[in-house]
């Protein structure tokens, strides 16, 4: 009978443990991919994070440059420089592209920026659960509107010629090509289904193991272990998933991918770390405390 109950227990929680992935992603997609403010909360504070900050300010120069009539902008260069461009082509050029990076830098270092990246991550999320939802999904990226146009009106105040708007121009940052999330619909889904229930019944599931089973140190010892290497298999996916979408983004857009897949990563590693070094922890405590358990005992005896 207790060989059955072992059996049977150690099966148990073999499922669970086969689960365990499963569980941990889909309690972290619950918790930040499905939940817009979360999501806000957690890539807003990017706004302040150079790599991003200079990844916006290089797409904005090179938009804005774009808008200017060069020929028409000299004098104005002049005044906002301070020198004499001598109606040199390259060198207006040159001074066009100094004269619009003073003015994108104040505009990424000023209180403007934060809230309109927190706005463009809103959208971004919105885009991406539609996408990821629905049968075909469009590309998923960062618009920079906003920004792009705080630099215009501001270029435009100084005298120089702009010649667009903002709206005329595409300024987003790609986040992820349809293709790319054709492939992942599908994972997401099965994650979106197994919602905060799993991790539940994973846990349940360990629970009934250790109760069922004869040898609980042994079925202890597979749900810890276990644990552990469940959480490596996911740690090896989210580096895995990172190399992918790098591999494939433009070089210009790689360090804000990276950045924001940082972040929003960020509290699933330290969950599975957590599990790698929890596990094999919790049971080497155990197996110490039972070896001192079995010595008190024998102790009366002698």
């Amino acid at each position: 009978m207790n060989r059955v109950r072992s059996a049977l227990a150690h099966l148990i929680a073999v499922v669970a443990v086969l689960l365990m992935p499963l569980a941990l992603t889909s309690a972290w997609s619950s918790e930040v991919v499905n939940d817009e403010d979360r999501w806000v909360e957690t890539v807003g504070p990017l706004a302040t994070d150079p790599d991003v900050v200079n990844a916006v300010a290089v797409r904005l120069e090179d938009l804005a440059v774009a808008t200017v009539d060069v020929g028409g902008a000299e004098r104005a260069l002049e005044d906002i420089l301070g020198a004499d461009l001598g109606g040199a082509g390259a060198r207006t050029e040159q001074a066009l592209r100094e004269a619009v990076r003073q003015v994108v830098v104040r505009v990424v270092s000023s209180d403007v920026f934060p809230p309109a990246w927190e706005e463009a991550m809103r959208a971004t999320h919105t885009q991406l659960l539609r996408a990821l939802r629905s049968d075909s999904g469009a590309e998923v990226s960062v618009d920079l509107g906003p920004l792009l146009q705080a630099v215009l009106d501001s270029l435009s105040e100084q005298g120089l010629p702009v010649t667009v708007d903002a709206s005329g121009l595409d300024a987003a940052f790609s986040v992820a090509s349809s293709g790319e999330l054709d492939q992942a619909r599908a994972g997401y889904q099965v994650v979106d289904a197994a919602g905060l229930g799993l991790p539940v019944a994973v846990a349940l599931l360990a629970a009934v193991a250790l109760l069922v089973s004869a040898r609980r140190m042994v079925t202890a010892g597979i749900l810890l272990v276990g644990a552990a290497l469940s959480a490596v298999v996911v740690w090896l996916g989210l580096g895995a998933a990172r190399t992918l979408l790098l591999d494939r983004a433009p070089t210009a857009d790689r360090n804000l991918l990276a950045a924001m897949y940082d972040v929003l990563v960020a509290d699933l590693e330290r969950l599975a770390l957590l599990v790698v070094v929890a596990g094999p922890a919790v049971l080497v405590v155990l197996l110490l405390l039972r070896r001192l358990g079995g010595r008190r005992r024998r102790e009366p005896a002698a």
